[in-house]
């Protein structure tokens, strides 16, 4: 009966509920060249289709998770299950070391300064990650899914690997974000989510 309750039944019935989890991977299947769910033709309009593709996933992995978690609901579980197996299918298909995304590597390459580099429009690619990883250390903490930590795992050793090939300045200019209000290289939580990952797995290297 509590306000808390109101709010958790409204998104358990309507709109966390009304997300289609196939719409949510069409970007991810698409840069994997994977085959979409039949009917599947787009995935979500706005900064999900934009210069944030792909970060309502880990949002609706952290969202969905929790809802399991606290009701109990198969139907919040079976998603959370289907999503993660799912991504990790387009990581291996991807076959870069871990990388997971909804676009290419090419965004870290324009974010390194690398020449020539178009990221097709993604402004902050850390964030995103961030997000995608937070959501499977969610799904791993709350649904039980080991493969989620699998693959937010691979995911981190592969930026670890990217960013051990940067000399300082390169590390300082990526992450410095006070030079603009609206920072391009917003990097989201990324210490959150390793501090997280290292809590679990207690590797030094986290």
């Amino acid at each position: 009966g509590s306000p808390f309750y109101v709010r958790q039944e409204l998104h358990r019935k309507g709109v966390l509920a009304s997300y289609d989890p196939d719409k949510l991977l069409y970007p991810y299947r698409a840069l994997a060249r994977l085959p979409q769910k039949e009917g599947v033709e787009s995935g979500y309009d706005g900064w999900d289709s934009g210069f944030l593709r792909g970060h309502m996933t880990g949002h609706y992995l952290s969202a969905a998770s929790r809802m399991a978690a606290a009701t109990g609901s198969i139907l919040f579980r079976d998603r959370v299950n289907y999503l993660v197996g799912e991504l990790a299918k387009c990581q291996r298909s991807l076959d870069l070391d871990g990388y997971l995304a909804a676009f290419s590597t090419v965004a870290f390459d324009q974010l390194e300064g690398k020449p020539g580099a178009d990221a097709g429009g993604i402004v902050v690619p850390y964030y995103t990650i961030q997000k995608i990883m937070s959501g499977l250390l969610d799904a791993h903490a709350y649904v039980g899914n080991q493969q989620a930590l699998d693959v937010a795992t691979r995911m981190a050793d592969y930026f670890g690997k990217r960013l051990a090939k940067l000399n300082a300045a390169q590390i300082d200019k990526i992450f410095r974000t006070d030079d603009d209000r609206n920072p391009k290289t917003e990097f989201g939580a990324m210490s959150d989510v390793l501090t997280e990952l290292f809590k679990i797995d207690k590797n030094p290297r986290h």
